[in-house]
């Protein structure tokens, strides 16, 4: 079988990255990635429809009311209803659009996947043990939130919190409290020599920073809401969110979560057993990526 990918097979973004492992994982399989004369494109982003079946590959919708968010999402109907199909990341993924672009009859879940040798191979040194938190900064990320808490955990005797990532939009000077910036080649090291990560954004569609985690064999501290629960499971611990009724947000303003159980949470998270994350396994992303190509091929 031949399939096609709307997007340069290149980390550029999360995206991107999930696309370039999702391409080589279907290739080990016996697939054959391809523009030429592919039996299926698989749609990414915006992407471009090719004179074949294409699936679109839903990310998310737009529902922050500061932008036009009705606009951007007619886009995506049109493009999602030029296609053959639609993918969506979670359940959380496809509730959030049955309600803001309405229903598909040809759709599917499947999770965004990694991997399973990332949790192999080095490990990151530091000068004390450390738990992290990694993303592109921006308000609902919640970067205030989660150094607060971990101050307030009076961890920091102890542990570092190591932060990764552009723009951080709080910037705390602590000792324990250690910025690294940009993301790079290192991050799987770094992740596997942490205790566990934070993840505390609001209302996030399926962060590739817990999908990799995860993997690595860490628990996650996270928001009990959006996709993030969908995508942890058991694998973590919640804090208790404001839940979504999908209805348009001011979405860099989110909700705030209770200090207490966060605090709390911190601490419980040292008492977890290790991670059970084969669903997360990019071998079987790709097969069911795979299965959905094969039937609207058909």
């Amino acid at each position: 079988m031949r399939i096609s990918f709307s997007v340069p097979l290149k980390p550029l973004s999360g995206k991107h990255k999930f696309a370039m492992r999702l391409a080589s994982a279907m290739k080990k399989k016996g697939i054959k990635i391809t523009d030429k004369k592919p039996h299926v494109n698989l749609v990414f982003i915006k992407g471009v429809r090719l004179r074949c079946k294409n699936i679109f590959r839903l990310d998310g919708v737009w529902m922050n009311n500061k932008i036009n968010f009705r606009k951007k999402n007619k886009k995506l109907v049109k493009m999602i209803k030029s296609c053959d199909g639609v993918i969506y990341q979670n359940d959380f993924c496809k509730q959030a659009s049955d309600h803001f672009l309405g229903k598909f009859s040809s759709h599917k879940i499947i999770f965004n996947g990694a991997p399973l040798n990332l949790e192999g191979g080095d490990i990151y040194f530091h000068r004390k043990p450390y738990i992290l938190t990694f993303c592109r900064w921006r308000p609902h990320k919640r970067l205030k939130e989660t150094v607060k808490g971990f101050l307030r955990s009076e961890l920091a005797e102890d542990y570092d919190l190591l932060v990764l990532g552009e723009n951080p939009d709080y910037v705390k000077k602590y000792s324990a409290v250690v910025y690294k910036g940009k993301i790079t080649k290192e991050l799987p090291s770094i992740i596997r020599g942490c205790e566990y990560v934070v993840h505390l954004a609001y209302i996030d569609w399926c962060p590739n920073s817990v999908v990799e985690s995860l993997v690595c064999g860490k628990n996650i501290l996270h928001a009990n809401t959006g996709g993030t629960k969908d995508i942890v499971q058991n694998n973590g611990v919640k804090i208790a969110d404001l839940e979504w009724d999908f209805t348009p947000i001011e979405l860099y303003k989110p909700p705030r979560l209770d200090k207490d159980e966060l605090s709390k949470g911190f601490h419980h998270m040292f008492k977890l057993p290790k991670p059970q994350a084969d669903y997360l396994n990019i071998d079987r992303v790709a097969d069911q990526y795979i299965s959905y190509c094969q039937e609207i091929s058909n």
